[in-house]
């Protein structure tokens, strides 16, 4: 059987305080059945803010593992 795995790279950026809608990004990522490889926010367990363009930045690595099925019989 073979499998499949789909990588989503995932970037969200903000104006305020992302910390709410990280939480509601990750729960709907695992809902749709996808594991998290990497988090990362740069800010030591606080979002990091970008100087450049005076947002909060966090970044995802999400993998979905699914296994082909096969039609022949």
């Amino acid at each position: 059987m073979q499998s499949f795995r789909t990588y989503v790279y995932l970037n969200l950026w903000s104006d305020i305080d992302p910390t709410d809608a990280a939480a509601r990004i990750r729960s709907a990522m695992y809902a749709a059945g996808f594991v998290m490889v990497e988090e990362s926010d740069k800010g030591y367990n606080q979002p990091a803010y970008d100087t450049a363009t005076h947002q909060y930045t966090i970044q995802w690595t999400w993998c979905l593992y699914e296994e082909a099925k096969s039609d022949a019989s």
